[in-house]
Order: C-alpha cells, then sequence, then structure tokens
C-alpha cells in the first residue's frame, strides 16, 4: 500500500502547546477498532508529549478516524480535525 503523509511538529510555546492539550481532551475514545494501520492510504498524525519528569505519552491518529495511545490498542475516535494543530 501507499503511505500517506506523517505529520510532525515540535512546540515549545506555551499556547501552542496549550492548543494541542486543549485538542487531545476534545478527543472522544470510543470502541476498540481492530484495524491494521498499514492497510490505510491515509494521514498519520503523531503527537508525543514529553513531561519534566522524563515520562512521554505518545498520541497517534490515523485519518480521522482511529486513536492509538502509546503502544495500545487503536480506538474509534470521532472526525476532529487534528490539521487545525498544523496551521
Amino acid at each position: 500500500t501507499v503511505q500517506g503523509q506523517i505529520y510532525e511538529r515540535v512546540y515549545t510555546e506555551p499556547e501552542k502547546m496549550e492548543a494541542v492539550l486543549c485538542y487531545l481532551r476534545l478527543l472522544k475514545k470510543g470502541k476498540r477498532a481492530d484495524i491494521d494501520p498499514d492497510s490505510f492510504r491515509s494521514d498519520s498524525y503523531v503527537i508525543t508529549l514529553f513531561y519534566s519528569d522524563g515520562q512521554h505519552t505518545t498520541y497517534r491518529q490515523l485519518h480521522s478516524d482511529f486513536l492509538q495511545i502509546n503502544d495500545g490498542r487503536w480506538q474509534k475516535i470521532d472526525g476532529a480535525k487534528i490539521e487545525l494543530l498544523f496551521l
């Protein structure tokens, strides 16, 4: 399969970081989804939050339908548009 684009940015400005956190709060996690992400020809969005204690959490959104947190199972989400974070 042909893969879509992967979008990555690094934000250190408090305003942009707050926008990312607000977006993550808006995502409504749903039922688990048994999908093969490699079968999608879709864009992928990756958000990694790094905490002051050295820990981190990675959110991976596939298309506008699926979310994976760290290495967990994929979950169906509402159609929220992450592209707004990358303007």
